[in-house]
């Protein structure tokens, strides 16, 4: 009985569904993650090719990047600072 009041309620185009507009609204991101997947890989796959192999989910390799880049840079500045350089 309940399936048939949700059909019934839901005359009209699907276009203005909540649920058909959510789903379209997570297409939309999942396509975006994956460019800009993509782009990273382009760029850190010179320093680190196996990353590719050993972070397989877009954002988990996203994360992962961030958090190598973040402590490399880290790693620069300690070192420019021990060599009394300042940026």
């Amino acid at each position: 009985m309940n399936f048939i009041q949700n059909i019934k309620e839901n005359q009209g185009p699907v276009e203005h569904d909540p649920e058909y507009l959510l789903i379209v609204d997570a297409n939309n991101l999942l396509v975006e993650i994956d460019i800009i997947q993509n782009f990273v890989k382009n760029i850190y796959h010179k320093r680190f090719p196996e990353l590719e192999q050993l972070v397989q989910l877009p954002m988990d390799y996203l994360k992962t990047v961030k958090v190598c880049y973040l402590y490399l840079y880290f790693l620069q500045l300690k070192f420019f600072f021990f060599l009394g350089i300042r940026q």
